[in-house]
């Protein structure tokens, strides 16, 4: 078996090596080091292109040009008709202000929307929901993704918690 592995080994690069050298009708070799190998010029300058897009992208979202953030952050809070806890800094008929001492939280600033790209809506309408055939997860995977879900979600209510506890007590 050794033996029979080695030699299909020394069979694929023999015919991999062969492209080199054999011709087509045409005089020229099936394979050549150019064909193979990129334009490296081109290449440096699509990386060049690339990072010069990456750190202005960066420099977009996380710009240096916000207002300085005081002191006491002024957060609206209110309750919708199912329990929910949403959170605002613009004021809204139902809410109750509270004040946060910046020096005890995060403050990120928001992510700017590009006005060039068009936003792709779903239907709202559709409750059902189908798993894609074939699906990507083996089935016996399945139940650990649940759990893993659920736990996501205690984290997320968790947090949600902290929250509301840190507002009542400022």
């Amino acid at each position: 078996m050794k033996f029979f592995v080695y030699l299909m080994f020394t069979v694929l690069l023999l015919s991999a090596a062969g492209l080199f050298v054999m011709k087509r009708p045409d005089g020229q070799t099936w394979l050549s080091l150019n064909e193979v190998t990129p334009d490296l010029q081109q290449t440096k300058f699509e990386v060049k292109q690339f990072s010069k897009d990456a750190i202005k992208t960066i420099k977009n979202v996380f710009n240096d040009e916000s207002e300085e953030v005081n002191k006491n952050v002024t957060v609206y809070r209110w309750k919708d008709e199912k329990g929910n806890w949403h959170f605002s800094d613009k004021p809204n008929e139902k809410t109750e202000k509270v004040i946060l001492d910046s020096s005890k939280i995060t403050v990120l600033p928001s992510f700017k929307k590009d006005a060039n790209k068009t936003e792709i809506t779903s239907n709202k309408n559709e409750s059902s929901f189908s798993i894609p055939t074939p699906t990507t997860i083996a089935p016996d995977k399945i139940k650990d993704l649940i759990q893993d879900a659920n736990n996501i979600q205690n984290l997320i209510d968790n947090r949600e918690k902290q929250i509301s506890e840190s507002l009542n007590n400022n």
